[in-house]
């Protein structure tokens, strides 16, 4: 599904032994098992520090606390634990791909990764890939803990504590 969408700059911020997930955003079940993943995962996987906005080889950064809502319609970045109001929408027909980037566990040999379930302190990313009108593409990344070196400066983001 990742061919022909730009790369994602904030992969190299990583781990370069970093797992990752993908999802098919644009197909009906891969939607659902995103969903899925982060209602399995709880309200706290879905709250983040910081996010950026990646577009034209250009990273922008925001620190402003955000949490992810998910529902039938689109994805919603919203001040934390806010309902009636949110910075960003992303309707289901923009929606392309979805990454979810992991640190492995050291306790497990990575011959038997396939198959697992990543904890919420083992996360690191999120990457959702969005159409434009234009037929360009943008990436919103969803920051749990980095350290992302941009033209503006480094920034050092740290997990959200409640």
């Amino acid at each position: 599904m990742s061919e022909g969408l730009m790369a994602s700059q904030l992969e190299r911020s990583l781990d370069p032994s970093s797992g990752y997930m993908e999802f098919d955003l644009a197909n009906e079940l891969g939607y659902q098992e995103w969903r899925g993943m982060f209602a399995e995962l709880g309200v706290k996987a879905c709250l983040f520090n910081a996010y950026c906005i990646q577009k034209d080889d250009s990273v922008r950064v925001s620190q402003t606390p955000v949490q992810l809502h998910l529902f039938n319609h689109a994805m919603y970045l919203s001040p934390p634990f806010e309902s009636e109001q949110f910075y960003v929408e992303m309707t289901r027909s923009r929606l392309l791909l979805g990454k979810v980037y992991f640190a492995f566990p050291e306790h497990i040999p990575a011959s038997l990764m396939k198959g697992y379930k990543p904890k919420r302190e083992e996360l690191s990313l999120v990457d959702i890939w969005l159409s434009q009108a234009d037929g360009s593409h943008e990436i919103y990344s969803l920051v749990y803990e980095a350290s992302i070196e941009t033209s503006r400066g480094t920034y050092q983001i740290s997990r959200f504590t409640v």
